[in-house]
C-alpha cells in the first residue's frame, strides 16, 4: 500500500471498520493496511478540514526517492558518449561600404523659413443649456438638491412660502422649487 494512517488523537485506543474489517489503533500506532481509498475519502478531507487525529504517510514517496537514487547511480555506471566537435563555419565576408552622397548646393532661397498661412478658425460656440439645466443649478444655487430629504425638501419650501402638503413627493416637491425660482421669486 501507499500510504500509512497513523492515530494521534486525543483517545487512546480507537477502532474504525472498513467492509466489516475492524483495524485497531492505540495512539501513535501505524498501520499501512488500510485501504488507500478510504484514507482518501475520509481521513484526508477530514485533516484539510482541521481534524487532527490522524496522520496519514505516504510511503510512495520513499519508494520513488529509493528508484531515483538507483537511477541516478546506474547513469553514473554508464560510459559517457564521444561528442565530436563540428568545425566553426568560414565567416562572411564583410559588405562593400556604401559609396558617399554627393554634396548639395544651398542657396539663399532654401535657406528662408516656410511661413504657413494662418487663418483664423471659429470659436466653438458655447453649449446653450436646456431651461431644466438652468433650472437645477439655480435650485443648487439657492440651497435645494436632490439629495435632500422629503423633509428638508419641505422645510426649504415652507420658509420660501411655498405651499406644501403631507402627501407632496420629493419629485412634487422639486418640481414647485424649480417653478418657484423660474418665477424670478429668489
Amino acid at each position: 500500500m501507499a500510504l500509512t494512517l497513523k492515530h494521534v488523537g486525543a483517545r487512546s485506543y480507537t477502532e474504525i471498520t472498513i467492509n466489516g474489517v475492524r483495524y485497531g489503533f492505540g495512539r501513535g500506532v501505524e498501520r499501512d493496511d488500510v485501504p488507500d481509498w478510504w484514507i482518501e475519502k475520509h481521513v484526508l478531507p477530514d485533516i484539510a478540514n482541521g481534524g487532527t487525529a490522524w496522520q496519514v504517510i505516504s510511503t510512495k514517496g520513499k519508494a520513488q526517492g529509493k528508484s531515483a537514487i538507483a537511477a541516478l547511480e546506474a547513469a553514473d555506471a554508464a560510459p559517457e558518449p564521444v561528442v565530436e566537435v563540428e568545425p566553426e563555419p568560414e565567416p562572411e565576408p564583410e559588405p562593400e561600404p556604401e559609396p558617399e552622397p554627393e554634396p548639395v548646393v544651398v542657396t539663399s532661397e532654401d535657406l528662408q523659413p516656410e511661413v504657413e498661412e494662418i487663418t483664423a478658425e471659429p470659436e466653438p460656440e458655447e453649449e446653450t443649456m436646456s431651461a431644466s439645466d438652468v433650472t437645477d443649478e439655480m435650485l443648487m444655487g439657492a440651497g435645494f438638491s436632490a439629495g435632500m430629504t422629503r423633509a428638508q425638501m419641505q422645510n426649504w419650501c415652507s420658509s420660501r412660502g411655498i405651499a406644501t402638503i403631507n402627501r407632496d413627493t420629493k419629485a412634487s416637491l422639486t418640481g414647485k422649487a424649480r417653478q418657484y425660482l423660474a418665477e424670478g421669486n429668489e
